[in-house]
């Protein structure tokens, strides 16, 4: 009995005895002397338990950022003469945190801030007020004046 294909089939087995079955594989051209481990499969990571118990709150509030207003001399000139205020506040801060800050917890009408990190380590935040804010009102309404 004959089966169909089985003609073809045969002369295919027939050929792959003659010929071999392994076949040649072009050579990979090697542009650099250095071998770099191939990338291979990484896994997404499966925790099976979390490493903190409880996450981590962000405590720099706009309490916490403003520590407290600076009276000296210089201050005091740049009070009456630039209509700015004089601020210690948190080394973590920046300059978005301090403009907020001022806005929220003293009602401050905020045109700039300029910041600097003082020798003794505490970070200065110069608060320049806008035209329409007196930095003179502004001090006497948080008690500095």
């Amino acid at each position: 009995p004959e089966f169909p294909g089985s003609v073809s089939k045969a002369r295919a087995a027939a050929s792959g005895v003659k010929k071999g079955t392994a076949t040649q594989t072009a050579v990979k051209v090697r542009n650099s002397v250095h071998f770099y481990r191939p990338k291979t499969l990484k896994l997404a990571r499966k925790p099976t338990y979390a490493r903190k118990a409880i996450a981590k709150r962000f405590d720099l509030d706009e309490f916490a950022v403003l520590r407290t207003l600076v009276n000296t001399e210089g201050s005091t000139r740049l009070i009456e003469e630039e209509n700015t205020l004089v601020f210690l506040v948190d080394r973590r801060s920046n300059k978005n945190m301090i403009k907020a800050a001022a806005k929220k917890v003293y009602g401050l009408d905020v045109q700039s801030v300029n910041t600097m990190i003082s020798p003794l380590g505490q970070k200065k935040a110069f608060v320049r007020l806008a035209a329409k804010d007196k930095a003179i009102e502004a001090a006497s309404r948080i008690g500095l004046l």
